[in-house]
């Protein structure tokens, strides 16, 4: 562990300047993740794996069960 904590106080020490110039593409690419991670979660009305089948003429709305908690509706 010990080598480790030193060889990690010299990496970053050593090549900051690298890590922090990297550091703002890091941060965006981490959001796009979370941002396709948070959609994948979602049922949206209209994505339809099953092209065989026409879509419903007139679609009911989604129950209550169906939402996700928080109440975060589109």
């Amino acid at each position: 562990m010990g080598f480790l904590a030193i060889a990690g106080f010299f990496l970053l020490v050593e090549h900051g300047a690298h890590l922090f110039g990297a550091l703002p593409y890091i941060l965006i690419g981490a959001f796009f993740a979370l941002h396709l991670g948070m959609h994948a979660g979602h049922r949206h009305g209209g994505h339809r794996h099953d092209k065989t089948q026409p879509p419903p003429s007139n679609p009911a709305p989604p129950a209550d069960d169906d939402r996700p908690p928080g109440g975060h509706h589109h």
